[in-house]
């Protein structure tokens, strides 16, 4: 990181290791990589393949040299801890727990879902986490309504 041993153990200790015990032990390392990959693809709007996760990461790490280390720490921190709340369903609100386990249970196929606003993409050659064929990167909270209509196409589908 090119950091003096304080800052660096500082951010260690502030970031990392957070960011580390956030993910179940057992299944840290393929859900880190998991979201590192999701990580990159929200930064670049496409899927990196897993092989390059790593190198596709430094690269973006380099190309953010106008932001601090602490900083884009701090992004992934954020990041990390939305992305562990709503895989393991334990944020502080038990409603969105229950949405996420929710989630996690749909089957949600491109071809049978109504899209009007193309948030969503289809990964169906691609995989991806989760469930189904269909990946929805969310930009902004404004696009819950867009994200919440596909999804209850899902559980309307799974009713009938």
């Amino acid at each position: 990181m090119g950091l003096d041993p304080v800052t660096q153990s500082r951010i260690y200790i502030q970031y990392w290791n957070p960011i580390e015990n956030m993910f179940n032990y057992e299944n840290q390392s393929t859900l880190m990589d998991d979201f590192f990959r999701d990580y990159i693809t929200s930064i670049e709007g496409q899927i990196p393949t897993k092989s390059l996760v790593y190198e596709n990461f430094k690269r973006i790490y380099n190309d953010l040299s106008h932001d601090t280390v602490e900083d884009i720490c701090s992004d992934i921190y954020k990041s990390a801890k939305l992305y562990t709340n709503m895989h393991y369903a334990r944020d502080e609100s038990m409603e969105l727990n229950s949405l996420f386990r929710d989630i996690k249970s749909l089957k949600m196929n491109f071809d049978e879902i109504d899209d009007p606003h193309k948030i969503g993409r289809d990964v169906t050659n691609i995989g991806t986490w989760g469930n189904g064929n269909m990946e929805i990167l969310m930009d902004s909270v404004n696009q819950i309504p867009s994200i919440l209509y596909i999804i209850g196409q899902s559980y309307d589908k799974q009713l009938n």
